[in-house]
């Protein structure tokens, strides 16, 4: 009675998964299963400078590669068509997307994840643009890129970025966490719910994170960094224009060069401000403004805010 039970309730949830996932594509079920190199893609850089994989439930791991074309290996259970990406081409724009085919195992365990590795050389692409529906995005140890416009976009899953210039960049993670070193350039790090930490980012930069915490280490450059529900912290080694940093519910600590010369405002709803130039401070009588110069020529203007948290401000 009891396997019999059982059976039923797999297959009752067969059922409801085959409907879900029909509106999406095929559905195969294996029992047990592995993983194996199915499909390898390989695109010349000479007849490739816009690139977009898009895939919908698969981890995507992202390589060095030292030769003159951009490679994607695809490690999957199915090696059925439908499984498998396709190409689309137009001009030098390149749209790889994922196959279809959505794979369940029954009744055992399936040796290994399902991933797309993806081994991209460091210049030679205009634009590159990656994005899954439900996987984490890492960019493993070695890899660098050279690059006019990036994005990588996770919708359920982490990304670890790292070692990139470009002109323009967004790195979005709807749920998930961002981890980003070594970055240079202009772009937008954001998450829904999740955290945010740079690490030796060069360039404007706007983070946002609506449930999270953000940390900025070794930052150059100038730009905003907001929270909602969660702590704020830079750390500036040089800052190059404006910063306004804020949180809604949580504390915004910043560390500014010790020779920066700047303009300051300060406001908490319910906190308490402390700097390490007060003196230069005009404050209100109930304490939770501030305003004022610090130094002689001042560059740039350093914004403060919070409604439910404490602002520390010191110049090191």
């Amino acid at each position: 009675m009891i396997a019999a039970a059982v059976v039923l309730l797999g297959i009752g949830v067969i059922g409801t998964m085959s409907v879900n996932a029909a509106k999406k594509g095929k559905v195969s079920f294996v029992i047990g299963g592995n993983v194996e190199l199915r499909n390898t893609i390989e695109l010349p850089l000479s007849e490739t400078e816009c690139l977009e994989v898009i895939y919908t439930s698969k981890n995507l791991k992202v390589y060095p590669e030292e030769g003159d074309s951009i490679i994607i290996k695809e490690y999957l259970l199915s090696g059925s068509e439908q499984a498998l990406a396709s190409v689309e081409r137009e001009g030098k724009s390149v749209v790889v997307r994922g196959g279809r085919e959505q794979t369940i195992t029954l009744f055992g365990f399936f040796t290994g994840m399902e991933r797309i590795e993806i081994y991209v050389p460091r210049e030679g692409l205009a634009s590159l643009s990656l994005e899954t529906g439900s996987g984490n995005i890492t960019a493993k140890d070695g890899f660098s890129l050279d690059v006019q416009k990036l994005q990588v976009r996770a919708k359920s899953g982490n990304i670890k970025w790292a070692d990139t210039k470009a002109q323009e960049y967004e790195i979005q993670a709807n749920s998930g966490n961002v981890s980003v070193d070594h970055m240079e350039g202009g772009g937008r790090a954001q998450t829904t719910s999740g955290n945010i930490r740079l690490r030796q980012v060069k360039g404007r930069l706007e983070a946002n994170a609506n449930s999270g915490n953000i940390t900025v280490e070794s930052f150059s450059g100038s730009g905003s960094v907001q929270t909602t529900s969660g702590n704020v912290k830079v750390e500036a080694d040089e800052v190059t224009g404006d910063i306004r940093a804020g949180a809604h519910s949580g504390n915004v600590r910043l560390i500014l060069p010790h020779n920066l010369s700047f303009e300051t405002r300060i406001q908490t709803g319910s906190g308490i401000i402390r700097t390490s130039f007060d003196e230069s401070l005009s404050y209100n009588r109930e304490g939770d403004q501030a305003h004022g110069t610090v130094g002689d020529t001042p560059s740039c203007v350093i914004e403060a805010q919070t409604t439910s948290g404490n602002v520390h401000i010191s110049a090191e």
